[in-house]
């Protein structure tokens, strides 16, 4: 994944002895998916969806654009770490999101066509 932490590797110096830093910031992003992902689950359910999905819409935005224009290894790795808590939850919601709208008669087929997917397409790939 190609990121702000990857492209501000050399501006901010983190080739040689700090090389470690752009490891540690990715980490922290899938740290932060990890630690928001029940917690904003917990919160669409409680508060709606759609909120939930404005809401990290903007913090995600907001986050991703300030960690570009930082100089600050502290200030990069806590706005990477609320990128983090927004990118993959907000993905999630939205899927649950358009298969609540969908109805049970289009869910019950789109399983069936997953299931069909998984057992028929799958065994000659594996071979």
């Amino acid at each position: 994944m190609i990121g702000p932490g990857i492209l501000s590797c050399p501006q901010l110096n983190w080739v040689c002895e700090e090389d470690w830093k752009p490891s540690l910031s990715q980490s922290l992003l899938y740290v932060g998916a990890f630690i928001a992902f029940p917690v904003l689950g917990w919160a669409s359910d409680r508060w709606g969806r759609l909120p939930i999905i404005v809401a990290t819409s903007v913090m995600g935005g907001a986050a991703g654009v300030a960690s570009a224009f930082t100089d600050s290894f502290i200030a990069f790795v806590s706005l990477q770490f609320l990128v983090g808590m927004t990118f993959n939850t907000h993905y999630t919601i939205t899927y649950i999101l358009r298969e609540l709208l969908k109805g049970v008669d289009l869910l019950i087929s789109d399983i069936s066509n997953e299931l069909n997917h998984i057992l028929f397409s799958w065994p000659p790939e594996v071979g």
